[in-house]
């Protein structure tokens, strides 16, 4: 065959498996689109200008990374991680060659967050943490000089999103406080940046990530008081994202849109029934696209709704219910998370499975049999995860997870005008932390 054919059958053959990697991405199915880009790249002599290639391994390592979360075991997550690694050292490579400094730098960060998720200390984590801020801010702010400005807000999209995944390994109150108070401004910088360019996938994904900051983490740094001014802000954001989801009308814009939704009436309103309902929605959508992280937390979410509604509920039948839900939802959580390793919200599922266990055995009253099964029966946390906890500082974690619960019950009891708004939140003894 003649070898200018030749080159130009490889060459539309390369074209089409890049179209269809992008094609497989946007609907959410990143394991097959990283095999595309690897197909693909496997052809790069048939793709001539370096920047194209430079993209497609950028992507790639993308797929593979997203693909990570949608992998079925620890093994396969691990592999995923490491192609997409190695993706980002090729492009970074090629960014250096052609002094896109910009890219190099986010390439770079990559090269950090697959290392942060292979990682299993949490003082290396950390470590790693920092450096991919520095790095992700150089890049945004290099793409900003350059009037690139969608690859700004991309950069600090994705900047936004990992402070989720770190901001809980801060081992005092005064690095989780600055930590806190940078993504929030990051995350305010990014919303007003998007009221000029319309990305409404970029903006479902900040709005619920600031809804999380000020409806959830936002207890943990705060006095009650200072919470409670947040909440017409965190409204406005919630009735944005609910009304843009309508728009956007995709699977993960009304699954963020379900969980936001849980935020606001657990954390709020003080409503666990209606968290509940919200959480199991948008875990019924999330199930379905697969994301492994996604699908963890919003398991976790619905056992402590539940966990929380057992405590409340004094018909023992009913009781029993709520427990036994959590315990599921906290189980199914644990099996979800323990494959990206996410020690915050995995210690915290660990811990709801407990709670509710405990409480199950309670309710077996005289039969010792039946208490007996419901305690030997919690998972045990991973020897690694303990050492993350330790590691993590005085309870930082704890607070949260008891703030939380703290101002459900304080708003539920305002709800139902059992209190006067001067009232110092508390928890019922059994649930206060000591």
């Amino acid at each position: 065959m003649d070898s200018i054919v030749l080159a130009r059958r490889n060459e539309l053959e390369t074209s089409s498996l890049i179209k269809e990697a992008y094609d497989k991405a946007g609907r959410h199915r990143w394991i097959e689109a990283a095999e595309s880009c690897r197909q693909a790249l496997s052809a790069k002599d048939s793709i001539t200008q370096p920047f194209t290639l430079a993209t497609l391994t950028d992507f790639s390592a993308e797929c593979h990374f997203k693909g990570a979360f949608q992998a079925k075991n620890r093994q396969e997550f691990d592999e995923l991680i490491t192609l997409s690694r190695a993706a980002c050292e090729k492009a970074k490579i090629i960014y250096d060659s052609t002094r896109q400094i910009a890219r190099s730098q986010r390439a770079k960060s990559g090269i950090l967050k697959t290392e942060f998720w292979l990682q299993r200390n949490s003082t290396q984590r950390a470590l790693l943490a920092g450096k991919i801020v520095n790095l992700c801010l150089e890049s945004a702010r290099a793409f900003g000089v350059s009037r690139e400005l969608k690859e700004a807000l991309k950069t600090r999209l994705e900047l936004l999103r990992f402070f989720r995944e770190f901001i809980n390994l801060s081992t005092d109150f005064g690095s989780l406080k600055g930590t806190y108070d940078r993504a929030v401004s990051i995350g305010s910088a990014m919303l007003d940046a998007l009221k000029e360019q319309r990305i409404d996938d970029a903006k479902i994904e900040a709005l619920g990530l600031m809804i999380w900051f000020l409806a959830v983490e936002a207890q943990v740094v705060m006095t009650p008081l200072e919470f409670q001014t947040l909440a017409d802000r965190t409204r406005h954001l919630q009735t944005e994202l609910t009304e843009l989801s309508r728009d956007v009308k995709t699977a993960l814009a009304a699954s963020t849109a379900m969980e936001s939704a849980g935020h606001i009436a657990f954390d709020l309103d003080g409503d666990p029934s209606t968290a509940l309902n919200e959480y199991k929605r948008g875990l019924e959508i999330a199930t379905t696209l697969g994301n492994s992280l996604a699908i963890g937390r919003l398991h976790w979410l619905c056992a402590q709704a539940a966990c929380w509604l057992g405590y409340s509920e004094n018909d023992p039948e009913k009781k029993r219910g709520l427990f036994r839900e959590g315990e599921t939802h906290a189980l199914n959580s644990i099996t979800s998370l323990e494959i990206s390793f996410q020690t915050t919200e995995l210690s915290a599922a660990h811990t709801v499975q407990s709670q509710c266990l405990i409480e199950l055995a309670n309710l077996a009253g005289s039969d010792l049999q039946a208490k007996k099964s419901f305690l030997k029966k919690p998972s045990r946390l991973p020897p690694e995860a303990l050492s993350m906890n330790r590691q993590r500082g005085p309870g930082v974690k704890r607070r949260t997870i008891y703030r939380r619960l703290s101002t459900c019950y304080q708003n539920s009891r305002h709800r139902s005008g059992d209190v006067t708004s001067s009232e110092k939140p508390s928890l019922p003894e059994k649930k206060q932390h000591k």
